[in-house]
Formats: C-alpha cells, sequence, structure tokens
C-alpha cells in the first residue's frame, strides 16, 4: 500500500515465517493415548505463536470422533478436524487420512474382537502409508514387551515387527521415534476395580514390582515429539539429534510392590484398601486366573527377580516431557470413579 515502507513489509514477513502451520495426524484418534496428544497438541498450539498447529484426528467411526471432539475445549475445536472411515488394513483408507499431513502419531492398533494377531501388520501399513503421503515424521506407540520376546511369545510380537520395519525399512527416510508403553495404570482399575470398590481390597497377586504409567502421559509425550522442531528449521530444532531412531521407554516415577500400590491407592481415596499375596505359588496363581497373557506377564516378572522384568528409568521419558510422569496417587486421584463405589 502507498506509504507503507519497506521495513513494514520486512516485519509482516517475519512474522509469517514465525508462525508456521504443521497438520498433525493422529491414529487411533479414539485411543487413550491419541485423545491424551490431540489436546495437549490443542492446548499447546493456543499458547505458543511460533507454530500453528492443526490436528486430525483419524477414527474408524463417526461415533468415536464425535465423542472426542465433544471433549474438547471449545477454544480450540478450530484447530482440530476429524477423518472417519479408517481401516488400517486398508491403505487407500489411509493414505486418504494422511494427505497433507506433515507428521503422524501411529497407535499399534488394539481389537479385541479380531485378536493380536496382525496388530503388528496394521501397524507397518499406517507407517508405510505415511510414508506414501510424504509424512516427515511418525511417532509410534509400541511397548517395552520387545525388549523381552523370548519370554513374552504372545505380548511381544505386536510390536516387534514393527520396530525391525522403522529400523531396518523406513530408515532415515523419515524421523521417527517409538514410545515403549509400559505397564499402564488403567490396567489396575481393570483387574482390580471391583474388588477394591466392593470388598476395600485388591485381588490376591504373586508380589511383583511394576513401574506403572499414566496413558496420558504417553500421548503427552507423542505431543512434545510431534511438535518439537526439526534440525533444519528455522529456529534452531533439533529433533534429529536428540530423538530421531530412539526408542523412549515409558514408565511411571515409582517402582512399586503390590502392598505399596494399595498404600497409594488408600492415600488418593482416603479409603483404607488392603492387599494380601497369593496364598500358593506361581503355578497355583495362573490355574486360577487362566488368563494366558496375566500368566505370560507375571511368570516373565518372577523370573527377572520381580522388579527387573519392566524397564523402570523414567529419566528419558521425563526429558521429553518437561515434567516427572504422574504418580499413581495422582493417577487415583483423578479417576476416582473406578476406585470407590
Amino acid at each position: 500500500e502507498q506509504g507503507l515502507s519497506s521495513s513494514y513489509y520486512h516485519h509482516i514477513v517475519i512474522i509469517m515465517a514465525a508462525s508456521k502451520s504443521i497438520r498433525v495426524g493422529v491414529l487411533t484418534g479414539s485411543s487413550a493415548s491419541g485423545v491424551a496428544c490431540i489436546k495437549k497438541l490443542l492446548s499447546s498450539s493456543s499458547s505458543d505463536t511460533s507454530q500453528h498447529i492443526i490436528v486430525r484426528g483419524c477414527f474408524r467411526t463417526a461415533d468415536r470422533a464425535q465423542q472426542v471432539k465433544a471433549s474438547l475445549k471449545n477454544n480450540t475445536n478450530n484447530n482440530f478436524e476429524s477423518h472417519v472411515g479408517v481401516d488400517a488394513e486398508d491403505m487407500d483408507s489411509l493414505r486418504s487420512a494422511f494427505q497433507d499431513c506433515d507428521r503422524v502419531m501411529a497407535v499399534t492398533p488394539l481389537d479385541h474382537a479380531a485378536g493380536f494377531g496382525q496388530d503388528a501388520a496394521k501397524s507397518i501399513h499406517i507407517i508405510q502409508a505415511a510414508m506414501d503421503c510424504g509424512v516427515k515424521r511418525v511417532v509410534h506407540v509400541g511397548s517395552w514387551t520387545t525388549n523381552y520376546p523370548k519370554s513374552l511369545p504372545l505380548l511381544s510380537p505386536r510390536f516387534v515387527p514393527t520396530e525391525t520395519f522403522l529400523k531396518d525399512v523406513v530408515g532415515d527416510q523419515l524421523e521417527w521415534t517409538v514410545l515403549r508403553g509400559g505397564y499402564f495404570m488403567p490396567n489396575l482399575a481393570f483387574a482390580h476395580g471391583e474388588s477394591i470398590r466392593s470388598k476395600g481390597s485388591m485381588l490376591p497377586t504373586p508380589n511383583v514390582k511394576i513401574p506403572m504409567v499414566d496413558v496420558r502421559d504417553i500421548g503427552e509425550a507423542a505431543a512434545a515429539l510431534l511438535s518439537y522442531s526439526s534440525d533444519d528449521d528455522d529456529d534452531g530444532g533439533d529433533y534429529r539429534s536428540r530423538y530421531h531412531r530412539q526408542f523412549i521407554e515409558c514408565c511411571g516415577p515409582e517402582l512399586l510392590s503390590h502392598d505399596e500400590m494399595a498404600a497409594a491407592i488408600s492415600s488418593a481415596t482416603g479409603k483404607n484398601v488392603t492387599w494380601s499375596p497369593f496364598p500358593g505359588d506361581l503355578d497355583a496363581w495362573c490355574n486360577v486366573v487362566k488368563n494366558p497373557i496375566g500368566e505370560e506377564l507375571f511368570r516373565h516378572m518372577v523370573a527377572h527377580g520381580g522388579d527387573k522384568g519392566i524397564p523402570s528409568d523414567s529419566s528419558m521419558f521425563a526429558s521429553v516431557l518437561g515434567r516427572t510422569p504422574r504418580s499413581l496417587r495422582v493417577h487415583v486421584a483423578d479417576h476416582l470413579e473406578n476406585f470407590v463405589a
């Protein structure tokens, strides 16, 4: 416009360059870690003027998309878009979901009806589709079980092939990081919640120590990695040198035995919650629970001394989060309905 100096135009160019737009796809958008990632990305984008993040939640059904959208704060909805009809076995649907995305969160699919058999193949499909669409960075949510394939033959095959694909096939074609999910805190309510609510006690189990992780922390760590600047960005980011091709163990800040878990639950709920060891050996417990996954998990932890069967160093995870991971007490306090009748 007439009367405006060249310095004015230079200032406008600087502002436009500083506020760059990034589209992040999250699949599956309805998973607990996916929802946490979406919320964190949206809240970060609304407070960070250096980059504008558009979040695309990817869902199988419109109902799930609507449920997630309804849970978002109103002031973040403008930066959220949903894509429905996504099927991890359908490459065309995946490519459609990731069209124009710069970065992708790829959560290992879980379909109880279909079983575990194809989960790794589905994860590889997701990553391959992201590559096909020119996505520049993938954060994959896998599992700590890849550290112990021999003693966890039921659990680890869901994740080992995906890590192998990233290392041997993807390589440096795009930036990637694996968040190895730990023993999820919600599993505690799933296994013991009914007994705690009705009897005030956890179920008897072998007494092993577990560094449980709040699933929200995994999603928020993914959000941090997905919003982290690349080495070739103008703002001097160093994602590639710090996190590319890294496997980050996601665990909580505490290594808790079951009696210590009961104490943490008691502190959070204000009610006395107890735990007693199973009155028998491990074989007897396995015969009672008749759960092949649970049996494999506890046999593994007992064989590794009870406190060395799950990675428990949360330092790198905390570095990504920028804070200490949530404790079990905090998790229970945030989900009292699962522990109090």
